[in-house]
């Protein structure tokens, strides 16, 4: 078997939800173990597919060979010239399923969704640095400490076949769209900038969505049918039954799941689980109580990933964590981290490294103005390196007492 019963990311795990929110994921057929960050979600996608492909490969390379599934371009008279050139982990046959395992087919054909938009913490002028940049640089961040490798994602069952517009990754998105366009017609002619509230509705209405595509029958096929016929695409035909079995096998992932949290000592989380499906085991499908809990879950681990990057990039990239102030306090009160300093002594090596941060900081707007068409590499370790010292001193000044920071940001939507 290619797939992995139980895939789990090392964002996710013991502890890191609570029961309650664990029985309502999995009445919502999410896999609250198949969570974390962006990039490890992303990788675990990639080598899901890469080792199916492998596989397929060297099965029909062999005697007497495996021909492909029938959506794959490759036959045994066509050799693939690289791994990428097939595509049977998108095959909906009962043999694949074997192969990978629900959890495995369902991860291949996933995309790594974010619960918080990615586009809102952004621009594309990087207005926190003065340095230019784009997805995946940290030097375009509208809010500081945003590290878009470490967000929160979930999978959207779904992949982007075709033309992409079956899967739950694609009904998000559009979502996120509509929002967008109110977004840009409210704040037309005021670059973009968005309230923090407004960037908070938007996590809002990720989760929701993520949570209402349930098991039983999430993407509702007959609803696609006609986008997909419009997309004109040749594989129109597979898109269909790759909405179809997608919905099937994640309902059996709700079940698989609820089955092997019945075989827990206390019973506990099986007894939550019960609670949140409509009819088990004739009906999976999750009560309104739970896919409301579902998405509150979500929200909230989407909020604190934010928080906990920006306690990262903080702790680990400002003039202020590094300063002599800082390292000195830390040793006297035996901590390693300015987070974990008592809030008096960070507000005093706040007083005591302000010159150093001053000069760091004007350092680094000295050098952008040297360069200011950017000829450096955007996202060269140097430049990145000083785009999160520079929020990360702005950051320092956020840092409230209680041990969260002052979300007072707000976001920005493209293209007003």
């Amino acid at each position: 078997m290619v797939g992995t019963q139980g895939i789990l990311l090392a964002g996710a795990g013991a502890g890191f939800w609570s029961e309650d929110c664990r029985a309502a994921l999995i009445a919502c057929g999410i896999n609250p173990d198949a969570c974390g960050p962006y990039s490890e979600v992303s990788d675990a996608i990639s080598k899901e597919r890469a080792a199916y492909r492998q596989k397929r490969i060297e099965d029909a390379e062999a005697s007497p060979g495996r021909d492909h599934e029938s959506n794959c371009p490759l036959t045994a008279r066509k050799p693939a010239s690289k791994p990428s050139d097939c595509f049977c982990w998108q095959g909906t046959s009962q043999a694949v399923a074997d192969d990978m395992g629900v959890d495995g087919w369902l991860l291949a054909n996933s995309e790594a969704g974010h619960v918080q938009p990615d586009n809102l913490v952004r621009d594309g002028t990087g207005s926190i640095t003065g340095f230019g940049g784009k997805r995946g640089d940290v030097c375009s961040n509208i809010v500081p400490g945003y590290l878009p490798n470490d967000s929160f994602t979930i999978l959207h069952h779904g992949k982007a076949c075709g033309a992409g517009i079956h899967g739950e990754h694609n009904a998000v998105r559009r979502v996120e769209m509509g929002y967008e366009a109110e977004l840009r017609d409210e704040h037309r002619g005021t670059n973009g900038r968005v309230t923090t509230e407004q960037r908070n509705e938007a996590t809002r209405r990720n989760a929701d969505l993520s949570a209402q595509y349930t098991g039983q029958g999430p993407r509702r096929p007959g609803e696609f049918d006609s986008e997909i016929a419009a997309a004109n695409d040749p594989n129109n035909a597979h898109l269909r039954d790759v909405t179809r079995v997608t919905d099937e096998r994640r309902e059996q992932l709700t079940r698989d799941m609820r089955d092997e949290a019945g075989k827990q000592t206390d019973g506990s989380l099986a007894a939550k689980i019960d609670a949140a499906m409509v009819d088990p085991p004739d009906d999976v499908s999750p009560t309104d109580e739970a896919i409301a809990k579902a998405a509150e879950c979500l929200e909230a681990k989407a909020k604190q990933n934010l928080q906990d990057m920006q306690k990262e990039v903080m702790d680990n990239h400002s003039t202020v964590s590094q300063s002599q102030a800082c390292q000195d306090a830390c040793a006297a009160h035996g901590v390693d981290k300015f987070s974990e300093l008592p809030p008096d002594v960070r507000q005093q090596v706040l007083r005591d490294s302000r010159a150093e941060v001053r000069q760091r900081n004007d350092e680094i707007v000295a050098q952008e103005a040297a360069d200011p068409h950017g000829s450096q590499d955007r996202h060269s370790r140097e430049r990145q390196a000083d785009c999160l010292e520079r929020q990360g001193n702005i950051l320092a000044n956020d840092f409230r007492n209680d041990g969260t920071f002052t979300d007072h940001w707000g976001g920005q939507v493209s293209g007003t």
